[in-house]
């Protein structure tokens, strides 16, 4: 149990830097995804990937006029956003790639919607 705070401890960007909403739900539940992962060779790109996806796809929920599935996968999105930095700093594998893919795919992911 020591490990896996000391985990979500190092998984966390400053508290300067990160919303409120973030701290208190979005970060905790992200780290429940890097938790059966941070020990096997994955890639946080992985995790951005499912967060563009389901950014676009809540994209066109929103756009079809499905308003709950469309928050619903906004939710996911973020849940997903979170997850792929916490598993970097984790795993200590963060890149210039990796930074640029996850920035990419949040202003894809909110032009969508």
């Amino acid at each position: 149990m020591k490990q896996i705070i000391e985990d979500y401890k190092k998984s966390l960007k400053p508290n300067v830097t990160e919303e409120f909403i973030n701290i208190i739900f979005f970060r905790p539940l992200a780290f429940l995804l890097v938790l059966p992962v941070k020990n096997i060779n994955f890639s946080p790109n992985y995790y951005t990937s499912v967060a563009l996806l389901c950014g676009i796809a809540s994209g066109v929920c929103f756009g079809l006029g499905m308003l709950e599935l469309g928050a619903l996968l906004l939710i996911i999105m973020i849940i997903f956003d979170c997850s792929d930095g916490q598993l970097a700093r984790v795993k200590e594998i963060s890149t210039r790639y990796g930074k640029m893919f996850d920035g990419v795919a949040d202003i894809l992911s909110y032009n969508a919607m």
